[in-house]
């Protein structure tokens, strides 16, 4: 049956980007790299020896170490001696039908894995091996390359159990077509059509990895990979058409801003709003009390990678908290940026601005701003929102044992005009 093939500098890329010395980004690129450079020649590759810091790839035909033999026998519940006998036979047969004379592989043969004799009459192992290491920077670096395959295709495919020479790149296109249909998330059931409509065109069986990886890059390249620009305005999309009810609301009320910022080409993420519809709508509408807070919290993600401790700061957080009348807390807005500064609190309060419009509760004479003190965040609002009044809130004043007075950061109480009814401290004092 005839195969796709890939074009000839397609595959010569991978065979410049697995050479020794070369970088990847990760451990899973290698695989992918090395399994897919293995398939467009109708080889395949098994990972005889890896932990977090090191991974080898060999060829299929290769002799089991002694690790692998004790796998397979736990497994099949047999001797380890067979399973080490059959490798050897299947290392001797790829020698035989690659034109020369073998007796048949003995028990594990002597040679090392990648590379010496593994047959019992002296026929060569076939010496594809692939090894890589992780850096300091948490990069994976090729430390031993031999690309080209000695076996020969029946023994290579026998070993890995496959009949398929097909790579993630022939079912491209086929991939893409059945994530058209399912959407941007991943859908139980997919790698089962993919594999229906390629078995339709005479293509035969794929394994599952090549089906979950071309599933994964037609994803990533129709809808964007889970870290980039693209979806998360496929997120913000859904968000606001979820606000829309056929019938009684036509027009959705959520209002949400996505920045960017231009990179060596490429749109970077840079801040984010987002003011959900039924928020909106009260914010307008209904009673709340002229009391609002707002605030800015740091994002500090921590997690172990390959040993190693790492933090990641992921910028600030910025919300704004209304009261209804029962006293309950009702979140406005929250906005994403990357610090609690005066800029990126003067962009949150616009962006309030313009999701709530004049007639909300924000935009009311004499609502209170509640906060921390952050100078940032005062200077904004004397700014942006005027007409409002600020004080610090109930925690900080206990802090820095002040009065608990509106006039603290406005310099008006109920002695000025405010009224008792207004003041934090009662009116009229201190």
């Amino acid at each position: 049956m005839a195969m796709l093939r890939l074009p000839v500098l397609e595959q010569q890329r991978r065979e410049a980007s697995l050479a020794k010395g070369q970088s990847f980004a990760s451990a899973a690129d290698v695989t992918a790299t090395t399994h897919a450079l293995c398939a467009a020649v109708a080889r395949g590759c098994r990972v005889p020896r890896s932990n977090k810091a090191w991974k080898q790839f060999v060829c299929s035909t290769a002799p089991l170490l002694k690790g692998e033999r004790k796998r397979k026998h736990a497994e099949a519940g047999g001797d380890p001696d067979a399973a080490s006998a059959g490798a050897g036979g299947a290392a001797g047969a790829g020698g035989a039908a690659g034109g020369g004379e073998a007796d048949g592989g003995d028990a594990g043969g002597g040679g090392d894995v990648g590379g010496g004799d593994a047959g019992g009459g002296g026929v060569p192992a076939c010496p594809f091996a692939v090894n890589a290491r992780i850096q300091k920077d948490g990069s994976w670096k090729i430390t031993k390359s031999q690309l080209h395959h000695a076996c020969a295709v029946d023994a290579c495919r026998q070993s890995m159990h496959s009949t398929s020479a097909t790579t993630t790149q022939d079912i491209s296109m086929d991939a893409q077509a059945v994530v058209a249909v399912d959407g941007a998330g991943r859908v139980h059931g997919a790698a089962k059509r993919l594999q229906a409509r390629l078995s339709e065109k005479g293509m035969g069986t794929v394994p599952s990895w090549k089906l979950a990886e071309s599933l994964r890059r037609a994803r990533s390249a129709m809808f964007g990979d889970m870290s980039s620009v693209s979806r998360t305005a496929l997120y913000l999309r859904a968000l606001i058409a979820a606000d829309v009810v056929p019938g009684l609301r036509e027009e959705s009320d959520t209002y949400v801003k996505l920045m960017t910022q231009p990179n060596d080409g490429t749109n970077h993420y840079f801040r984010m709003f987002i003011a959900p519809g039924p928020a909106v709508r009260i914010a307008r509408a209904a009673p709340l009390k002229p009391y609002l807070t707002h605030d800015g919290t740091f994002c500090k993600f921590r997690f172990r990678r390959e040993r190693r401790a790492l933090s990641v700061g992921m910028g600030c957080v910025l919300t704004l908290v209304a009261s209804d009348a029962d006293g309950s807390l009702l979140p406005l807005a929250v906005g994403h940026c990357e610090g609690e500064t005066r800029a990126t609190w003067t962009w949150f309060f616009e962006q309030c601005k313009a999701a709530f419009g004049n007639d909300s509760i924000i935009m009311q004479a004499g609502v209170i701003l509640a906060a921390d003190g952050d100078k940032g965040g005062v200077s904004a609002a004397e700014e942006v929102l005027e007409h409002a009044l600020r004080m610090y809130c109930l925690k900080h004043r206990q802090v820095r044992r002040v009065p608990a007075c509106v006039r603290l950061l406005m310099g008006a109480c109920g002695a000025c005009g405010v009224g008792a009814g207004v003041c934090m401290g009662g009116g009229g004092g201190g």
